[in-house]
Order: structure tokens, then sequence, then C-alpha cells
């Protein structure tokens, strides 16, 4: 028999776990501090290392190495950190491009009355007292979850995965999981067969139906309970409740609409006590306030997890970077160039982060492997070092071999890497990081037999090379090289074509035909909006015009309009509640107008000369003096007056405060700061 009550003996008093919230303090104070000591390192270290490019080095002509080169402030290989989290996104997007989009959307909440918790915390505590055990077992479910997906299959045959371990401020810890699954039809019997968002009957599975009345029922808002956190404007931010159906429909670049039987159609409804106002009382529940959710993973886990179908999603992007955007932030819209001072200030920590921190638990998952590959022209490559390095040593560790490099070195020397292209590589062979070499891979995959009588493992691991803008000349065509030509044993050989050396990347590129079209822009285009969001494709359409000068641009944006609108339209369907809105032509022809100033304002032609038809501008959204002739000045009124009605006390001093600092500022003029400190986080009001 396993050992029975709690894991720490309960006889034995310990203050430090017994100190309900005084031990959440605790935690929260010994996190702080070693988040504190690593920016320390990193800030005492990073002052004195450099980063230069090889070439820069080689010209020196007697300067001292520490008069040249750039600080390296908050590296992507601290936790939490922009880099490192734009580098889990780009990830994501990698093998997004890969698998094509993820199948299962699943978020993931911890229960803080799971077994697990409540038997092994003392006598008179509750769970919240003890962030440490909850921590540990919602790590423990999570792996559990990620097993039941990956290795048994419960969903289908999973091939990839990526999952993101967030804290929300005075929320448990939660996770946002997304699962490819291999060869998943995507219809409406498939979807009814896995997810469902009705309320079950109760004489055929009891235990199913409480369950989804207790962790899976939304609210309920709206009317019912207008000061409900989700409700923005007057609307359910949500989207709840949502409409009746009676069959499942898979929208266009939505999620689907689950089927949802209203109770003259046969639905399930149930009474369920809420809280409404400080009491207790009795709703009645139907369809529309139901989360979607998986039967089986509902039982197993006993615990809030939403389950979404997500490859009808058109905006799939925005959803990889939902998953990985990180934990809440403290303080935000601050300016500064020292990046770890900027992110300590804006770093939210809570008690169960802290026990997660503490225990070094593992807090995101990517699968397979993500292999970023770096670009550089010759001599291009980035040199590290100190301060106080001699230049002898300085260019000693410039001659060490980058993964370009070594990737040139192990063509020569393996035939079998003469057949593969430069993003290629990672899959047959891993990155010594002593030696700095490719090595053959051993295990970890299939082995292949080839006609030299050698083998060679296959591994599911997928190579990322570094995004290169056109702008950067002779780097950008370099890359279209390396993503067309297969084994290069050299920057010269790279540059050679049927036995011609090119002056630069780009007479090679010419010399192969690469340019002849807009082919490269188009696949330069089509990467970009497989791997970036919306903004940085408008940004490339820029470039594009401006500096490449294409063949044919009206081809280019017919192609891309509507993905370089994506943002627009996933923020228009969010502050509408309404997923089905598409993009229009008076969308379209506004971006044609911002896109044709963009480019004037970078030197470029105007887009009338180049074939464009700009009708007139009939967006008034940039314009605040039409936009405020606009508004419903009543509804406007109405929706403040119950919005002030909700404040408390306190929120209605610091409002009326608020209040009576414009109306004196308008007559004196002068600015006023208002620091306000409360549970949900800080506010900054100038």
């Amino acid at each position: 028999m396993g050992r029975q009550g709690p894991v720490t003996c309960p006889f034995e008093f310990n203050p430090v776990l017994a100190g309900a919230s005084l031990l959440q303090q605790f935690m929260v104070d010994v996190g702080c501090k070693i988040i504190t000591e690593r920016c320390l390192w990193l800030r005492l270290n990073q002052s004195t290392i450099r980063a230069d490019q090889y070439s820069n080095l080689l010209n020196l002509n007697g300067v001292h190495p520490s008069e040249v080169g750039q600080r390296i402030i908050l590296p992507a290989t601290h936790y939490g950190s922009p880099r490192f989290m734009l580098n889990l996104q780009l990830d994501s997007m990698a093998i997004m491009r890969r698998h094509g989009k993820p199948h299962f959307f699943i978020t993931f909440t911890c229960n803080p009355s799971w077994r697990e918790i409540t038997d092994n915390i003392y006598p008179n505590q509750q769970p919240l007292d003890r962030p440490d055990i909850v921590s540990r077992v919602f790590n423990l479910k999570q792996k559990v979850l990620v097993e039941m997906m990956c290795s048994k299959k419960v969903l289908g045959d999973c091939v990839a995965d990526v999952e993101n371990e967030e804290y929300q401020k005075r929320d448990l810890p939660h996770t946002h999981n997304l699962f490819w699954i291999k060869d998943m039809a995507i219809n409406p019997q498939t979807i009814d067969a896995v997810v469902t968002a009705e309320l079950p009957d109760q004489s055929e599975d009891p235990e199913l139906h409480r369950l989804v009345l207790r962790h899976m029922i939304h609210g309920p808002c709206g009317a019912f309970n207008p000061a409900a956190p989700c409700m923005v404007n007057g609307k359910c931010s949500k989207g709840f409740p949502q409409d009746y159906r009676n069959y499942t429909e898979i929208g266009e670049n939505c999620y689907p609409n689950l089927r949802r039987r209203s109770p003259e159609d046969g639905g399930g409804q149930a009474e369920k006590i809420v809280s409404r106002g400080g009491s207790m009382v009795p709703v009645m529940i139907t369809n529309a306030w139901v989360v979607p959710y998986n039967k089986f993973l509902l039982k197993q886990f006993q615990c809030h997890l939403n389950v979404l179908i997500c490859a009808t999603v058109s905006s799939i992007k925005y959803v990889l970077k939902y998953t990985n955007k990180g934990d809440d932030r403290a303080v935000f819209d601050l300016q500064s160039d020292d990046e770890i001072s900027a992110y300590q200030s804006g770093k939210y920590l809570g008690p169960h982060e802290s026990a997660a921190l503490i225990f070094g638990l593992q807090r995101h998952r990517i699968n397979p492997t993500v292999v970023s590959l770096e670009i550089h022209l010759e001599n291009g490559q980035r040199v590290l070092y100190a301060d106080n390095d001699p230049i002898e040593t300085v260019m000693a560790n410039a001659n060490r071999p980058t993964k370009l490099t070594a990737f040139f070195a192990v063509c020569q020397a393996d035939n079998f890497a003469q057949t593969l292209f430069y993003y290629q590589i990672p899959e047959y062979y891993t990155w010594n990081v002593t030696n700095k070499m490719w090595c053959r891979r051993k295990r970890g995959g299939q082995r292949i037999q080839l006609q030299d009588g050698t083998s060679i493992v296959h591994s599911t691991t997928i190579g990322r090379i570094y995004n290169v803008s056109p702008t950067a000349d002779d780097l950008y065509y370099l890359r279209l090289l390396l993503i067309n030509v297969k084994g290069p044993r050299s920057f010269l050989n790279l540059k050679t074509f049927n036995g011609i050396a090119s002056a630069s990347f780009k007479d090679c590129c010419q010399r192969r035909g690469l340019l002849d079209n807009d082919d490269h822009l188009h696949a330069a285009m089509l990467e970009i909006k497989d791997t970036c969001n919306a903004s940085c494709l408008r940004n490339l359409f820029v470039t594009i015009m401006t500096s490449c000068f294409p063949g044919n641009p009206l081809y280019l944006w017919s192609e891309f309009v509507n993905d370089m609108l994506e943002d627009e339209i996933y923020e228009a369907r969010i502050n509408a509640n309404d997923h089905t809105l598409q993009i229009t032509d008076e969308m379209r022809h506004s971006l044609l107008y911002k896109m044709n100033e963009a480019i004037i304002n970078s030197g470029g032609r105007p887009l009338t000369e180049q074939g464009f038809i700009i009708p007139e501008r009939v967006d008034n959204r940039g314009n605040p003096y039409i936009m405020r002739e606009l508004q419903d000045i009543e509804e406007e009124t109405a929706i403040a007056s119950a919005q002030i009605a909700m404040l408390n006390a306190e929120q209605k001093d610091a409002f009326d405060a608020v209040l009576r600092s414009l109306e004196s500022a308008a007559n004196d003029n002068l600015p006023t700061m208002f620091f306000i400190h409360a549970g949900a986080g800080i506010i900054i009001i100038q």
C-alpha cells in the first residue's frame, strides 16, 4: 500500500508551509530574488560582452575591440523575455509550415479541488494556501494531458504539439495547447465525434452532467449579470450566449459553429446555483452557455478544459501568437532602451509562477524540435568578445565555424549532405555545440540505408532559416540561393553556376533564372504570410514596391491583400463578437490608400504610376473629428452611466479624482499623473 495522507507529516509543525498568505508572500519574494539574480548576472556579464561582425574586426586598424561592437541586453535564453516568446512563436509557425494548421486548441485550467491537492494540504488549509502543491500537481496533470494526446493518441495520431503555461493575475495556472493530428478530416461528423457543446443527458451519464455544469458553463452573463468580467460595452466578449443550431456548421475562416440544440428541439437544460451580487441564486442553463469540451478528457481531468477545432481558422497566426503571448504584465507602455529594466518593471509574479520557478518545472514544450539556422555573408558572422580580450583572441574566436560554414564543410566531406538544402540539414544531422560541426544522427528517427552502404537516421526535426528583408541586398540573395541550391561547399561554390563564378549572389540568382519573374518576391511574401503577422507582410510589400521593382505588382497585391488585412478583420470580429465578418472592398481600398502613402513616404513611386487605381478615400477611422461627429452621444452616455454605477467606493473616488483633474487641467493647462496600485495590477494615467 502506498503512503496515505499529506506529503509532509501533519504532526510536524512547519511554520513556512503553515503560513497561508505568508507562504504565498515568501514564495513570491524567493521568485523575485531568483529573477533578480538572473537579470543581475546578465547585466554584469552583458555589460562586458560585445558582438560585432567579423568583417568589421578585420578593419580595426589599431582600434581596440572595446571601442566597437554592440551590446546584447536581454537574450532569448532568458525564460519569458520578449525574444524568448518571439522564438516560441516563430518555432510554432515553422511547425505550421511543415504540418499545416493545428487541429486542436485546448485550454487546460487548474482545478484547486483535485484530490491530489486536497489530500496533501494541512487541515483547515485552502488549496490557495499551498501554491507549492498546486503548481506541482498541475504540472504533472499537464504532462499526462500531453501523454494522452501524443503517446496514447486519444484524439488521433498527433504529429506535432505546442504547449505554454501561463499565470494570470489572481488566477490559477493554465496552459494553451496546440495539437496537429495526422490525416484528420474536418467535417461535421468528425467534429461532433470529438467535441461537443451540449449538456449531456443526466439519466444516461450523471457524472458527465455534473462535470459540465460545474466546469464547462460560461457565466451566465448578459442581462442576468451585466457586471460580469467578460462584459464589454454591454456585450459578452466571449460571444455568449451562443446561437442555437441543430447541426454543426463549418463556417468560412472561423471556428466551427457547434451543434447547440434549443430546449424546444430536444436540447438539455438544467438549474445551476450561481453567485450574483453577493448572493446565490438559481438560473436555468441551456446549451447556449456550454463551453466546447471533449467528453473523455473532461472525465479524465475534471476541470475547465476547453477544446476548440482551429483547423478552419484563417487567421491561425493569431492563435499561435495568443498561445505564446506570455504572462500578464503589471506595467506597460514604458519607453526604455534598457531591456532588462523594462522586463523587470513589467514583470508580474504570483505565488504559483514563483513555485514553478523555484522547483524548475517545465513550462513550455515544442515538438518536434525546431532548429534555428543562422545566415550571414562571408566574414559576416557575429563574434562575441569581452572588453579586455586582445585582438589575437578575438580573431581566433572569429575563425570558429558557424552553422552555415559547418554546413559547407559537411557538404565537402559527406556525399549525402550534398543532396540536401540548408534547411533540411537538421533532419539528418545534429549540431555539436562543442566542436561546432554537423554530425550524422544515430538515433531519434527512422534509419535509412544509403547507396554507399552506410545508413543515416531521418528525424522529424525542423530547420528554420532566419528571415531576411529584400533590402539586405546580397544577404537576401544568399538566402534565396540556400533555399534553391542543394549541397553548396563554400560561398564561392554557391556563387558558381555552369562553371562560372558570379561577382555577387544577386548575379548568380540572375544566372540561375531565379529573378526572371516575380516568383522570388512571391515566395518571400508567402513565407512572411505563413510565419509573421500582417503588419510584417504590409511592411514587406512597401519594401518590395520601393526597392525591388516587381514586374507585376498588381498580381502580388491581389494575391496577398486579404492576408495583409488579417489583423484588421481579426480585431473587427473580436470587437463585434461576430466571427462571420468578412473582408470588404472598403477595407481593401483603405489599405491601398495607406500603402500608397507609405510607399511615397519611403521614396517610392506612387501606385497610380504602377498600374493601380486608387479610389477616393472613404475610410474616416483615421480622422478623429469625423469619428467624434459620427458617435451616438446618447448611446455613449448610457454605456458610461451603466459602467459608473458598477464602481465600488474606492474606484468611484479614483474616477472622480481623475474627472476633477481634467476639469482643472482645462483651466490651468497643467499635466497630471495618477498612480493607482490595486489588486489587479498597476495603472498609470497621465
